[in-house]
């Protein structure tokens, strides 16, 4: 009876939650670093000649730093602070927590030079600030994620005595739940801003020229964005990345499954 009862006992099945897991992850990350990342330096560096602190140099290249520090920030870095308690759910819970907190402080950072970098090079040009749809979304998200940090920072990562567990324990659920609107508002944010900067025109582009003048190679007449020019394309494939890159995050991260247990 005794090997009997062995001899019955199930074999454990594979953790096929693991194989989805990181089969999610890994698109998510193909196309983050080798789509998305790519595609905005060869949208900043080649279209519109780099970075600059100044916005006395040549047109864009201050501006460019707001686009790069946002699609890095927002969509890079917080992509990585959400699959964090996913990917590394085994991790140590505090371990888990200082690297979360460190993804989403360098979020914070890049933000606030990215808010800066736009703000004086608008001032420099005498450009109006915040009349756009894509400016209201964007300084709402920062504001949000800020307080969403610092709240975060406080309760779940400060030793503070005056907070009760069970209200940290309570406040868990509005914090993911909060961190993934400002997400998915970040997301929205990025895309407007694409879309705003393809409005705006491709003219600022050295490499926009469809017809030059044979004489003093000067250019005759630009490309629109209704040609297909290669900058409208490069635009077009890093919002379809970064919108489908999000799906795949935000789906990882609704599935209650894959989260942490409540004791690790």
């Amino acid at each position: 009876m005794k090997y009997d009862s062995i001899v019955r006992e199930k074999t454990p099945e594979p953790d096929t939650v693991d194989y989805h897991l990181w089969l999610l992850a890994a698109a998510a990350e193909i196309l983050l670093v080798l789509l998305v990342l790519p595609l905005l330096l060869v949208y900043t560096i080649y279209f519109h000649d780099g970075f600059a602190w100044d916005a006395s140099e040549p047109y864009y290249t201050m501006f460019n730093v707001h686009p790069l520090c946002m699609v890095i920030g927002f969509i890079i870095l917080y992509s990585q602070g959400v699959l964090t308690y996913r990917v590394l759910r085994k991790l140590p819970k505090f371990a888990a927590k200082v690297i979360h907190a460190a993804l989403m402080l360098s979020v914070l950072v890049f933000a606030v030079v990215g808010l800066v970098a736009v703000f004086k090079f608008h001032n420099k040009q005498n450009m109006p600030n915040l009349y756009s749809l894509h400016s209201w979304l964007g300084l709402t998200t920062v504001i949000l994620f800020g307080f969403q940090y610092l709240a975060g920072f406080t309760l779940y990562l400060l030793p503070l005595p005056f907070i009760p567990q069970f209200y940290r324990d309570y406040s868990k659920s509005s914090h993911r739940t909060l961190g993934l609107v400002i997400y998915i508002l970040a997301t929205v944010c990025v895309l407007t801003g694409l879309q705003e900067k393809i409005g705006f025109g491709l003219e600022y582009s050295k490499h926009n020229c469809k017809v030059r003048s044979t004489t003093n190679s000067t250019c005759v007449t630009e490309y629109k964005y209704q040609d297909k020019p290669p900058e409208g394309i490069v635009l077009n494939v890093l919002g379809f990345s970064i919108c489908f890159s999000a799906i795949l995050v935000v789906a990882i991260a609704i599935q209650s499954s894959w989260r942490r247990q409540p004791d690790n």
